[in-house]
């Protein structure tokens, strides 16, 4: 009971899109911080954050690694754009042709 109510918690918070990339498809909640070693914070709705399968692929089991930029995304309010023929995502980012938001440089490239 306690997990469903958390995923719809973190769903809600993130307006059911991937905090990634956008996408509305095949939506999972992730843990920033795993709840094996912080299970005070397994079901606090902070600690999660909305992420496709995809991106989810890409960032499991690598949660140390991304733990301060997820904090820092799970802290940012979802905001849709009022006006969608603008080219705007729910951030108010311009967004190219494909889809996907322009970055600068790959967020999950590891140096």
């Amino acid at each position: 009971m306690a997990k469903a109510r958390w995923r719809e918690s973190v769903l809600k918070r993130d307006g059911s899109r991937c905090r990634l990339c956008n996408s509305t498809d095949s939506l999972e909640t992730h843990h920033i911080r795993p709840f094996r070693f912080y299970p005070k914070d397994r079901w606090k709705i902070e600690n999660g954050l909305t992420l496709c399968h995809d991106c989810h692929l890409k960032v499991r089991n690598k949660e140390e690694e991304h733990e301060e930029i997820f904090s820092f995304l799970a802290g940012i309010p979802v905001k849709v754009a009022d006006d969608s023929s603008r080219g705007l995502t729910k951030w108010d980012l311009p967004i190219l042709d494909d889809g996907f938001i322009e970055l600068s440089s790959d967020p999950f490239e590891v140096d």
